[in-house]
This record gives structure tokens, C-alpha cells and sequence, in this order.
């Protein structure tokens, strides 16, 4: 991030040089990271400017800000390719969890952490970044020194074959360590570049695995598996088990049936456990991908419903039925190979 915000900075330079980046950024939020949060944390550390609507002309961001929107399902492609497409500033888009289809190759994937956050919340962190800002900002010289020595240096010379991502963030590295070269001896700083170095080469090649193989399901996987694993407030029981506390919290619907093979969830339960991927995706299309992956049965394929009814007896020798999301067991199998219902009690 420290880079990120030299990029935003100098974009306007980087530009020039051909240093900068030729389209914009996705930051990916880990599932438990509010985008509010986040916006606010970059606001707190980075000379940044949220976009709250796409429109042809961002008259109200000036070219060393960094220009950040928060990503709705409902916006036109046309209008987010413009967007991470201008030159004028570095722009990012802001998701969670799920990287659209339509983005994967507009933009640059850099994946959030909560530990990245918690960093950035520090206030050495945030007086850092104001140093840096200040420093960048007395010495133009030193910064166009250090960008026309780069362009003979040895890392640039192997970047010629990388992505540009990886080509800004050198040039990046290389103003940073002209920053902390005022504080810190040559030889401090030469091993701080060679751990800069190795980490830009870590995040590059996040981020072109993710451009090529991000699986949407996967992450439909760990929400849901998250979902039913922390949350209280539904049952789960065997479905010959199913006494009046049951029955109750089928009615209710907050409840998890299960049998040899299959989950039967109530609609509204598995609604709440994809919630922070509905502003991704609509529930329809989460329903539908499951469907199409063979995760979710459902009689009449093309029901937009997806729902199965299903007729059990309870413990009493009475028929009950509802009305379920028919899921494959494997689907909520955990890493270490546990079904939902194990060490869980309903």
C-alpha cells in the first residue's frame, strides 16, 4: 500500500516516464472487511477521493489522488472500464469476496488482508505516509534522479518482459527507498529494497493467478462454510431426527436438515449466509451457479426458484414437509473434512 500511494502520487510523472500503470486496480477484501472500513482506512492514509457515481468526467479528483469506488452489480461495464481505464489518476475499484467476470481483466486483483488493514491503522504507518508525502513533494530533483537512474538499473532491466503492475511498483520502490535513505544508512536500506523486491514479486504474481484462475465458487464455499459454522442461530439435525424444537425451526425457517447425501436449507437461511456477496452477485445467479456446478438439485431446471419440497416424519410418527435448497454434503465439507453437523449441536 505503501506503494500503491507513491503510484497515486507521482501519477502524473509516472505517466510521462512510462511508468504508469496502464489500467487500474481491484482491491479484493478479505470477507470480514467492511468496504466502508476500507475506504476509510486509505482515506485516513492516502491522498484519496471516493467516487460515489460513475460519470464521464472526474472533475473533483486531482492527478496525485487516488480515486476509489465502492463496486455495485448493478453498473454498466461501459462505465467501470472508463473509470479504471482514465489517465488523468490512479483509480481502483473496491470488492469483496468475488471478482466479477467483467473484471478480471480490467483491472489489477490486489487481495486486502485484515492484517494489511490493522497495519495501515497504526499511527506510525499514517505519519509515515505524511512524511513521505512531504518528501516526494520538497525534492522533485531527487525523485526525477532516482526514476532516470532506474532506467538503467538491473531490476529494470528484467522487468522489460513483466507486466506494467510489476514495472510502476519498481518505480515506486525505488522513490520509497530514496525516502527512507534521509533516515536509515545504505546498507539498512538495501535490505529493506531487496525485501520490497521479493514482495512486489509475490503481489504481481497474485495478481495475474487471480486474473487467470479466481473461482467464484470457492468463494460461495468459504462464506457459506464461515456462515454455518459460526452462526447460532439456526438448527441442524438428521432428517429422522427431527423432534418439535425442529419442526419449529423449519417453520421459522432457520434450519439445516441433512441426510446421508444432501443439506436441506430453508431459502431465507442460505440468503444470509451469502449475504456479502449479493452486492457481487445477485442470489438468482448464486443459486443458478450452484445448479449448473451440480452442488444444488432441483427438480424443474428452469425454475428460477431452485427450491425442492421435501416430505419427512418427525420423531412423533407425524408427516412434515417443506420447502428447501436440496445442497450436496460435499459442498460444505471443511479442509480438515468435517460436515457441518459434526461437533455442532442443534
Amino acid at each position: 500500500m505503501k506503494l500503491i500511494a507513491v503510484c497515486s502520487e507521482l501519477n502524473f510523472i509516472f505517466r510521462r516516464q512510462g511508468l504508469g500503470l496502464d489500467k487500474g486496480i481491484l482491491f479484493l477484501l478479505d470477507e470480514d472487511i467492511p468496504s466502508s472500513m476500507f475506504i476509510q482506512i486509505i482515506q485516513n492514509t492516502i491522498e484519496t477521493v471516493e467516487v460515489g457515481k460513475l460519470r464521464k468526467k472526474q472533475r473533483e479528483v486531482l492527478n496525485y489522488q487516488l480515486a476509489v469506488y465502492k463496486y455495485d452489480r448493478c453498473d454498466k461495464t461501459e462505465a467501470l472500464q472508463e473509470f479504471l481505464d482514465n489517465t488523468k489518476f490512479l483509480s481502483a475499484v473496491i470488492i469483496g469476496d468475488i471478482v466479477p467476470e467483467v473484471l478480471k481483466d480490467s483491472a489489477y486483483i490486489l487481495k486486502i488482508s485484515g492484517t494489511l488493514c490493522s497495519d495501515m491503522c497504526r499511527l506510525e504507518f499514517r505519519e509515515e505516509m505524511d512524511a513521505m508525502r512531504e518528501f516526494i513533494r520538497s525534492n522533485p530533483e531527487i525523485i526525477v534522479r532516482e526514476l532516470n537512474l532506474l532506467k538503467t538499473s538491473k531490476e529494470f532491466e528484467q522487468s522489460q518482459h513483466c507486466s506494467q503492475l510489476f514495472v510502476s511498483l519498481l518505480a515506486a520502490m525505488r522513490v520509497y527507498c530514496a525516502f527512507c535513505r534521509n533516515k536509515h544508512s545504505e546498507a539498512n536500506v538495501e535490505v529493506l529494497k531487496a525485501r520490497i523486491f521479493a514482495e512486489i514479486g509475490y503481489y504481481v504474481r497474485a495478481a495475474e493467478e487471480m486474473a487467470e484462475a479466481y473461482d467464484a465458487m470457492e468463494a460461495v464455499k468459504a462464506v457459506a462454510l464461515k456462515f454455518f459454522t459460526e452462526e447460532k442461530d439456526y438448527k441442524i439435525a438428521e432428517i429422522s431426527q427431527v423432534d418439535g424444537n425442529m419442526v419449529k425451526a423449519v417453520e421459522e425457517e432457520k434450519a439445516v436438515l441433512y441426510d446421508s447425501e444432501f443439506y436441506y436449507i430453508s431459502e431465507p437461511l442460505f440468503r444470509k449466509a451469502c449475504k456479502s456477496l449479493l452486492s457481487v452477485l445477485s442470489f438468482i445467479e448464486i443459486k443458478r451457479m450452484l445448479r449448473d456446478e451440480g452442488f444444488l438439485h432441483c427438480y424443474q431446471t428452469e425454475n428460477t426458484n431452485f427450491t425442492t419440497k421435501k416430505v419427512f416424519i418427525n420423531v412423533y410418527g407425524a408427516p412434515c414437509r417443506g420447502r428447501f435448497l436440496k445442497m450436496e454434503k460435499e459442498f460444505f465439507c471443511s479442509p480438515e473434512g468435517l460436515n457441518l453437523e459434526e461437533g455442532r449441536e442443534s
